[in-house]
């Protein structure tokens, strides 16, 4: 089984997100790997989980393994909560639509918590959420 975890260079740098990946990493059969930019069509992949909020390059990968079938996870990571949208109004609003195409596209959903729950539940745009609260 050939699995990746999709984060974003810049949220792979921030500690706690670097050690939670490197963990989950570990935890994953062989062949399992993260990718942080570029395409991931080089290799036939068995499950694609993407964490965190998607930008340009993560949203490509995406619909990139929706394309190809590949079975993709997605973990908002709380990207979609009230107090990080109302931070930056301009960037979160274009963000918000990168972030309603991964929640469309994806076989399952991962919410960390009740909070990410509940706002992925009110914006009805997949029901394949789950909640796997954070272990913290």
């Amino acid at each position: 089984m050939n699995i990746v975890l999709y984060i974003s260079e810049s949220l792979y740098q921030t500690e706690p997100y670097r050690q939670l990946t490197d963990y989950l990493v570990s935890l994953l059969p062989d062949g399992a790997h993260i990718l942080h930019r570029g395409e991931i069509s080089v290799e036939p992949y068995s499950l694609v989980h993407f964490l965190g909020c998607p930008g340009l390059q993560m949203a490509r990968a995406l619909r990139w393994a929706s394309r190809q079938q590949v079975a993709t996870v997605f973990s908002p990571l709380g990207c979609l909560q009230p107090w990080v949208t109302h931070h930056h109004p301009t960037r979160a609003a274009k963000r918000v639509l990168l972030v309603k195409e991964a929640v469309i596209q994806a076989d399952a959903i991962h919410a960390w918590s009740e909070a990410e729950m509940d706002t992925l539940d009110t914006l009805r745009w997949n029901s394949r959420v789950t909640l796997i609260p954070n272990a913290a």
